[in-house]
């Protein structure tokens, strides 16, 4: 018997501001100066990424994100967010991918694809049981 899946909305980026945020959210990387500003240590593992990735990265990754995303945003914002048809057909792709593949998806402690050549990288990714990704 075939397991049949619902169709997951597309996700697209192509009009959501890119923010700049955090690759590996632990809190290794964060620290307050004796004058109470912020640190973030390992800045070369921040990325810019479409805000919906952003929030999902805070709201869906782990306990230290979702710390980190109750300071950053009230629980409308955070309702809000959760509105967002990219983030819901993501937390849908998680599902998905979770019961395919290992937790890393292939890739390093930052998120990044292990000696990747570029080509390797498109521009749409697609799956039958998932939405399309426009970049």
């Amino acid at each position: 018997m075939k397991r049949r899946w619902e169709p997951i909305a597309d996700i697209s980026f192509a009009t959501e501001d890119v923010v700049l945020t955090q690759s590996d959210m632990d809190p290794s990387n964060f620290g307050v100066a004796a004058d109470g500003r912020p640190i973030i240590y390992d800045a070369a593992s921040i990325r810019g990424l479409p805000i919906s990735l952003a929030d999902y990265t805070l709201l869906r990754t782990t306990p230290f994100a979702r710390v980190v995303a109750g300071c950053l945003f009230s629980r409308d914002d955070m309702l809000a967010c959760w509105g967002s048809p990219n983030l819901v057909s993501l937390a849908e792709v998680k599902k998905y991918l979770g019961g395919a593949f290992d937790d890393t998806l292939g890739l390093d402690a930052n998120g990044d694809v292990p000696s990747a050549p570029a080509s390797a990288y498109s521009s749409v990714v697609t799956h039958p049981v998932m939405a399309t990704v426009r970049w």
